[in-house]
């Protein structure tokens, strides 16, 4: 009751079998070899991108505050204020110092700066920062 015709036939196993490859397949695969090979030996160079240089730096502000007194550190702030002296013949200087500070250079303590900058004259200001010679050349 075996349905005998089914069973009895041999597996197809052609398709197991390697194709040969024609000779136009054959030359075809060699030549895109060839080519590409060709391609990329004669082809210029690629220049990759120079990074960006790194970024400046901005300018660099800098708040100048008079320096402590270091003969009293723990001066009171009504203690401190303007001072106009002249150093051995020089147009006086307003500098920012205390009370005991301006009396021992001899000059003359100011509470408040405007009075100190009419007393002390036009000529008399805060140290300017620079050289007198003007700009540098750099590093």
């Amino acid at each position: 009751m075996r349905d005998s015709g089914v069973m009895d036939q041999e597996p197809d196993l052609s398709l197991l079998k390697p194709k040969r490859w024609g000779i136009v397949p054959t030359l075809l695969v060699a030549l895109l070899v060839l080519v590409s090979a060709a391609v990329l030996y004669t082809a210029p160079p690629r220049k990759l991108p120079k990074p960006p240089p790194p970024p400046k730096p901005g300018p660099l502000f800098v708040t100048v505050r008079p320096a402590a007194d270091p003969v009293l550190p723990s001066a009171l702030p009504a203690d401190r204020g303007w001072c106009c002296a002249g150093l051995q013949g020089s147009a006086p200087r307003l500098t920012a110092a205390s009370r005991s500070a301006c009396e021992a250079g001899q000059g003359t303590f100011f509470a408040i700066e405007d009075q100190a900058r009419q007393a002390c004259g036009p000529a008399a200001s805060t140290a300017t920062s620079g050289s007198p010679r003007g700009r540098g050349k750099g590093a």
